[in-house]
């Protein structure tokens, strides 16, 4: 698998409050336009997995290509070992839909409500409606960040423009 093109990175929050936990994942999908939905896949014996059980929701948050510290701080420990917000140097800010906090240095973040659970192995995709979102003036695809190969890496150029 690890032969397929870049994947996108996102910091998923799931849980609320103190429990909030950020987690890094490059298992990220869109599932549908209309209406919107992603889809994000956790492994079963991940904190964050139980704590989306717990509550179905969560914010899909792109970090930028110069996040990369802290994309990788969100990934690098596990919730059960304690509170990871004051490790990863993001705040976590209120959303305006769901529970879970959105992250305020995070130039996109995409609020959903889980419809669907899928299990595929050794991950379960997690589809969620997207039901609010903010996202920063001027973003663009080239501010973004992907993973492959084990490296987060800059999104390349263009070979071919679709007419």
């Amino acid at each position: 698998m690890r032969l397929f093109p870049t994947f996108p990175v996102a910091i998923v929050v799931v849980g609320e409050g103190d429990a909030s936990n950020p987690i890094t994942l490059a298992m990220v999908h869109v599932f549908s336009f209309e209406p919107p939905m992603v889809g994000i896949g956790i492994n079963q014996g991940r904190h964050s997995y139980d704590l989306l059980k717990e509550l179905p929701e969560f914010v899909l948050a792109l970090p930028r290509h110069t996040q990369a510290t802290e994309t990788l701080a969100a990934g690098s420990r596990s919730g059960r070992d304690g509170k990871k917000w004051p490790h990863v140097g993001l705040t976590p800010v209120p959303s305006k839909e769901v529970r879970p906090p959105s992250i305020s240095e995070c130039p996109v973040n995409l609020e959903c409500r889980v419809v669907e659970e899928i299990e595929t192995g050794d991950h379960v995709w997690f589809i969620g409606e997207i039901v609010a979102h903010t996202v920063e003036d001027g973003y663009a695809p080239d501010d973004a960040m992907t993973y492959w190969g084990g490296k987060f890496r800059k999104p390349g150029d263009v070979v071919l423009l679709r007419r």
